[in-house]
Formats: structure tokens, C-alpha cells, sequence
């Protein structure tokens, strides 16, 4: 199936030049990949609908998170994607029968993505970068933005693109639907979230590093507390691995066992968040759930917390050198170089934020 739309891109990108913009008023976002990516394409799109509330706009995402975000206030609709060769044709014709005058590629793959921008010949386009990645040349020949390759937050390259327009209103916070933030009686005792994995291997702070931190809590901890564990289903065997190395009496292993809707809900129930660069960091942020998270081989200047920097902790390590290489053959080297007592430190610092005891 790529082969075929590859060809019909390479052909049908010759006759595609740009055009003058026209004026907004029916817009696909499309933001179709996982949920961090999602999460970080919603100031543009809070941005556009509070700029220009009278444009009809529709959000194309990934099917997994559909339940997370049919009811988001700030779009008319939600649908979602089939990365099918029927599944592209579908949404082309949709594009042409409602006839939609501008499409924001928030983040989106190709080739299904130029295949789109080229078959249903929208007039607006802009594409977002994926950073550090560069817009094709076949995209850049029409899209209405200029791509800014500049070290700025992923939020900022994703609201240049409304900004075409000159937007009125800039709103650079990540936001859930406004269900999720209905008021939540959370348990008085201690709760520590532990999220394990993150979408690459290179990415993880290795699980060795999180079992010495988690048994070294009851070292700054004076009180009863627990730990929950998140993850999806495919890593159920990291918070295994952990568990099975620390004291278990106050462990909940949410691992694989809460649907898209329902972590939000989970979320709620912490104190606070260790995590990898992950959606659930991001999930986190949107929730106003303090987190620490650990970056070393991504940026967080780039990736990282981008509001409420009061509750958020961020350890950043120079782990670039590990990028030279492509993503499977990438080691965690990067990751290594966070040392558990920096982590501990940082554990201390929430804990004396919300006053709980800390040795």
C-alpha cells in the first residue's frame, strides 16, 4: 500500500503548488498519532477556536483515544483515522464532500499524510515539524507556513501554524475535555505514581535505577504511603520485574488494566508522578498532577512541562550522543547518566511541597 500512495505522491506533487490563502472556515485538524503528541497539539487548537469562534473545525485522531477526547469543547467533531489505503479514500472523500478549505497537520505520518493534503486539494495547508525532523520537500512546495527549525518548545512550532492567521487569543496550555476536571475526592494517604516505560527503549530510565529508588522511599517517607504503577498492556513485565524486587504491601499495578478514559480518573488518585518523556507525563501536566520526569536523549526544553512550572521537576541529561544512531539500535547510556540520588532529591522536594513528612 505505501509503494502505490509513494507513486501517486511523487506524481500528483507536480501539478500541487501553492496557493493564496483564503479565508477560514471549515478546518480538519489532523493529529492523529499517540497521545503525548495529541496532548501537545491542544493549545493550538484551544488557540484557533478561541481566536476565531465562528469556523467550523473537526479533530481527526487516533481511534485509541477517541474516548478520551469525543466530548473536547473545543472542536465541532471528532473523528478517526484508518491508515488503510479504503481508510485514506474515505477520509479524502469526506474532506471534498464537506468541503473543508484548510487542514493543520498537527502531527501526522506520511506518506497518508501528503496522500491526503494532495487527493482531497484543499486550499489551506500547513504542516507542524516534527522535531527534530524536516518537512519534506514535496510538503514545503505548498504549505502556507514556514517551518521554524528553531530549539523552541514543540507547543510554539504547532501554534506558528495558526498563527498564520493572526490569531487574537494565544492559549499555550495542554487541556483534557472539561469532564475530567470535575471535582475528585482523593484519599488523604500518600499515593507516588511510577510510570516504567516510555514509546522507545532509549527513552527509559533503567528498571534497576527505579527498584533502588522505590526502596529507598521509606528512607524520606514518615508515613504510610503507596505506590501505583502505570503502563499499558505490553508493559505489564517492567512493573513486574519492579514489584517483584520491592516491598509489595503497598503496591496497585495499573499496568495494562485501565482503558483511555479511565487513567485520567487513576491519575487523580496521585500525589505525584515519576515518569519517563511519555504521554502520561503529559496526561499528568493537563491534569495539574505534579510530576518529575527524566529526560536525557529528547529535550525537555522541546518535550518537557510547558505550564505550571511550579509543580513540575524536570532532570534533564545531555544524552544526545546516543541520536547518532537509528531508534532500535539506541541504548538506554542516555538515560544511565540520571543517578537515583538525583531522583531521591527530587522525590524530597514534591513530598515538602504538599508537607508530608520527609526524613
Amino acid at each position: 500500500m505505501k509503494k502505490l500512495i509513494k507513486l501517486y505522491n511523487k506524481i500528483m506533487v507536480n501539478f500541487k503548488h501553492k496557493d493564496e490563502a483564503i479565508k477560514m472556515e471549515k478546518v480538519l485538524i489532523v493529529s492523529n498519532t499517540a497521545l503525548g503528541d495529541l496532548l501537545l497539539s491542544t493549545p493550538a487548537i484551544k488557540t484557533l477556536r478561541k481566536s476565531f469562534p465562528d469556523i467550523y473545525i473537526e479533530l481527526l485522531i487516533n481511534k485509541n483515544l477517541e474516548n478520551l477526547f469525543i466530548s473536547f469543547e473545543y472542536v465541532d467533531k471528532v473523528i478517526t483515522y484508518e491508515s488503510n489505503f479504503w481508510g485514506l479514500i474515505k477520509h479524502v472523500r469526506h474532506i471534498k464532500k464537506e468541503a473543508f478549505d484548510t487542514i493543520f497537520f498537527l502531527h501526522s505520518n506520511g506518506p497518508q499524510d501528503l496522500f491526503i493534503a494532495l487527493a482531497s486539494n484543499v486550499r489551506n495547508i500547513l504542516k507542524a515539524i516534527n522535531y527534530p525532523s524536516k518537512i519534506s520537500a514535496s510538503f514545503s512546495k505548498f504549505i502556507l507556513n514556514k517551518p521554524d527549525y528553531n530549539n523552541k518548545h514543540i507547543i510554539e512550532h504547532r501554534l506558528d501554524l495558526v498563527k498564520v492567521f493572526n490569531p487574537k487569543i494565544i492559549d499555550k496550555t495542554i487541556s483534557l475535555p472539561n469532564s475530567f476536571y470535575e471535582n475528585y475526592k482523593k484519599e488523604k494517604k500518600l499515593n507516588i505514581g511510577i510510570q516504567l516505560g516510555a514509546a522507545d527503549n532509549y527513552k527509559m530510565w533503567p528498571l534497576e535505577k527505579f527498584v533502588t529508588l522505590i526502596n529507598r522511599f521509606d528512607d524520606v517517607i514518615k508515613e504510610e504511603y503507596s505506590i501505583t504503577f502505570f503502563g499499558l498492556k505490553n508493559e505489564q513485565k517492567l512493573s513486574d520485574f519492579v514489584i517483584s524486587k520491592i516491598n509489595q504491601r503497598y503496591v496497585i499495578n495499573l499496568c495494562g488494566k485501565t482503558n483511555i478514559d479511565e487513567l485520567p480518573y487513576k491519575l487523580k488518585e496521585i500525589d505525584f508522578l515519576v515518569t519517563n518523556d511519555t504521554g502520561t507525563l503529559h496526561l499528568s501536566i493537563a491534569l495539574n498532577i505534579p510530576t518529575i520526569s527524566l529526560f536525557s536523549p529528547t529535550d525537555s526544553k522541546i518535550f518537557g512541562p510547558y505550564q505550571d512550572f511550579e509543580k513540575h521537576i524536570v532532570i534533564q541529561k545531555d544524552g544526545d550522543f546516543i541520536n547518532d544512531k537509528p531508534k532500535k539500535q539506541r541504548s538506554q547510556d542516555a538515560m544511565n547518566l540520571i543517578e537515583v540520588e538525583e531522583v531521591l532529591e527530587c522525590v524530597k522536594l514534591q513530598l515538602k511541597r504538599l508537607n508530608k513528612c520527609v526524613a
